[in-house]
């Protein structure tokens, strides 16, 4: 590869007063990207994937070198992250059954969790995810990295009930204490329209329900019976932890899991609008604000005259979480518009940014600025 090709090193400076200005990438040309991915040197190699992966790279003229690239990086967690990525951000019609094979096997076990988030997060990108990935993206369900158990769940969405045998093999394989909301949620989803998958997956939780720890595993056990839509016990199980708890960990649990479940839990949308109307904690009405917002109540399901007085004088996280309430039902809620013109004087920058456009979805024009003096 000439030197033409190869960016500038950055210039040294002997003045502290000035840094010197960041060199602009040069973007190499497909013949010359194509070389260095194949390369027998690991760190021209890793360079050569840096490129790819520049907005400008003639990436998709190179789908087949970075797949070549992965083999030959097979023990470089960094280098197989970054191939990971290239192909995920390649046109969906550059990638083939070979590069998608690729980001498969970086979805297994034997790889570090980002290499296997990349891939998961890659394929799900490509709107493909092959037979092949199924067990090491399903692996990811009950890993204990957050990120791991969202990207896995977007991914196997896009599979339908395909993956269920390798879905009940991972919950299967850890002790109930393990289970996660993803991976329950994933379970249910992939029992599909039969009633014989959703019974069989409804006894295999209330199975591991005993002495199961309500958080995470007692929350995510009743979501996923009240996904199955069985009976109603579980969903009013929720409702009461998340009312009714005193432990933050587990109200949020409970909220959160609400929230997921979304129309499924909309009756409990009243319950929850008290609820909010006899808080004066910060971080509850934010929660309950949150989750309310996701399950679509009606007006009068909501303590608009509570709402308005907590924006006229709580702390400003609860003024914005209840802000985001009111824009649900801007004309039935548009008489809040003056405690948010009052509240405004009294704002630091951040809130009267919500302040000011809330009151715009309310009423159709912002809030005006005071005039400096």
């Amino acid at each position: 590869m000439s030197d033409d090709n190869t960016p500038a090193p950055v210039a040294a400076s002997g003045s502290t007063a000035e840094a010197a200005p960041v060199p602009a990438i040069s973007i190499w040309p497909a013949a010359v990207l194509r070389e260095q991915l194949r390369s027998a040197d690991a760190a021209a190699r890793l360079r050569a994937l840096a490129q790819a992966v520049q907005p400008a790279a003639p990436l998709n003229e190179c789908v087949d070198d970075v797949v070549h690239c992965a083999t030959l990086s097979a023990d470089d967690p960094l280098a197989l992250r970054v191939a990971a990525i290239a192909l995920g951000s390649a046109a969906r019609e550059q990638v083939g059954e070979p590069a998608l094979l690729c980001l498969a096997a970086m979805t297994g076990p034997e790889h570090d969790v980002q290499v296997r988030i990349a891939a998961a997060h890659s394929l799900y990108r490509q709107q493909r995810v092959p037979a092949k990935a199924f067990a090491g993206v399903a692996g990811l369900l009950v890993h204990a990295e957050m990120p791991a158990r969202k990207v896995a769940a977007l991914a196997l969405t896009l599979a339908g009930t395909a993956p269920a045998g390798d879905i009940a093999a991972t919950m299967a394989a850890v002790s109930p204490a393990q289970w996660t909301s993803e991976g329950l949620a994933a379970l249910v989803n992939s029992a599909g329209d039969s009633d014989e998958r959703k019974r069989a997956v409804e006894q295999f939780v209330l199975r591991g329900m005993k002495d199961l720890p309500l958080v995470p595993g007692g929350v995510a056990a009743y979501a996923a019976l009240a996904r199955l839509g069985a009976s109603s016990a579980s969903l009013n199980a929720l409702l009461r932890i998340a009312v009714e708890a005193t432990d933050a960990t587990h109200w949020h649990a409970a909220l959160d899991a609400l929230g997921a479940l979304g129309p499924l839990a909309a009756s409990t949308a009243p319950e929850l609008g008290r609820a909010l109307e006899s808080t004066d904690d910060p971080e509850r009405e934010e929660a309950l604000c949150r989750v309310l917002v996701q399950l679509g109540p009606s007006a009068g399901q909501l303590p608009f005259k509570r709402m308005v007085a907590r924006v006229a004088g709580a702390p400003d996280r609860a003024v914005a979480a209840h802000c985001m309430l009111l824009t649900l039902h801007a004309k039935e809620f548009a008489a809040a518009a003056r405690a948010l013109t009052l509240r405004f004087a009294d704002a630091g920058e951040a809130l009267r940014k919500v302040l000011s456009k809330t009151h715009e979805l309310l009423t159709g024009s912002p809030i005006e600025q005071p005039q400096a003096s």
